[in-house]
């Protein structure tokens, strides 16, 4: 596996949030090839009809040989160490791309939940939308510096 892929519901709103993520994106592409892939953000008042409809729009986004890792409150939780080391057995053993997914305000769609092969947990606060995207992808790179021997982590 040397593609990944993040995959989220609507753009960065913050101006300065965008500036750290190009930075994150940047620093990845060293490592792999890495798209951070939006689907267009729904609005509805029904969290269920709104984790639906998002849900909908991420199954089509992804291929069947795709490798799904949810990113949801319900799913295990893992220190930067042990995310390297989760990051590295997917690099060794996944053939296709490895897919990261975040779900809307309303959370990840059931959906999302069923069709992924794994699902992590990051805490269990809730964090705004576009500061998790930040954070996601600053922890996505320290665990590729781990996994590749550089000093960024320390």
């Amino acid at each position: 596996m040397n593609q990944v892929e993040f995959l989220v519901p609507g753009r960065q709103k913050f101006k300065e949030l965008a500036v750290l993520e190009k930075k994150y994106l940047q620093r990845i592409e060293f490592y792999v090839k890495f798209t951070l892939k939006n689907v267009r953000e729904q609005k509805s008042a029904d969290d269920q009809l709104l984790r639906k409809r998002e849900g909908e729009q991420m199954l089509q986004a992804l291929a069947r040989q795709d490798y799904v890792v949810g990113l949801d409150a319900s799913g295990r939780m893992l220190d930067s160490e042990g995310f390297a080391g989760f990051l590295a057995g997917c690099m060794s053993r996944v053939s296709g791309k490895l897919v990261f997914v975040m779900g809307g305000r309303a959370g990840l769609a059931d959906d999302i939940r069923k069709r992924a092969d794994d699902l992590l947990s990051f805490s269990p606060m809730t964090f705004p939308h576009d500061l998790f995207r930040v954070m996601f992808l600053e922890q996505l790179y320290r665990a590729l510096s781990i996994v590749k021997g550089h000093a960024y982590h320390r």
